[in-house]
């Protein structure tokens, strides 16, 4: 009788244990990158080490814009402004037909490559996502 009230007891605390993760896990907001269609957005730059690098042909903001858009979604947010932490960065201003400009930020931290947006999320992304925005800086 005794046995079975502490093994009763165990799978109870486990129970409990199992469902606290769960309801954790599950609970946390996902963040979407926020770009309105390809079509809106008229120019962008790329500034790193204090450059601006204006880009209006079309081919190069969709190789940004599709670079982008390849992140996949995050439980990660970002609470400031830009980056606190990271090296290389690189931020980019898309600017859309009603004047309305959005920023992203590309940089490096602890070997690893991240697209942040201000405010909404922060993303992993692939080395390759980094070079293609850094190669037309």
């Amino acid at each position: 009788m005794k046995n079975k009230k502490i093994i009763l007891g165990i799978i109870l605390v486990l129970i409990i244990i199992l469902s606290l993760i769960f309801i954790n896990f599950t609970s946390k907001k996902t963040y979407i990158i926020n770009l309105p269609n390809l079509d809106k957005v008229v120019s962008l730059s790329i500034e790193y080490n204090h450059r601006n690098k204006y880009i209006s042909n079309k081919n190069n903001i969709k190789k940004v814009y599709d670079a982008v858009k390849k992140v996949n979604k995050t439980k990660q947010k970002s609470e400031e402004n830009k980056p606190v932490a990271g090296e290389s960065q690189m931020k980019v201003t898309f600017y859309y037909e009603d004047s309305v400009a959005q920023i992203v930020y590309f940089y490096k931290k602890n070997d690893s490559y991240y697209l942040e947006e201000p405010y909404n999320g922060i993303y992993l992304i692939d080395k390759s996502i980094y070079d293609t925005v850094f190669s037309l800086q």
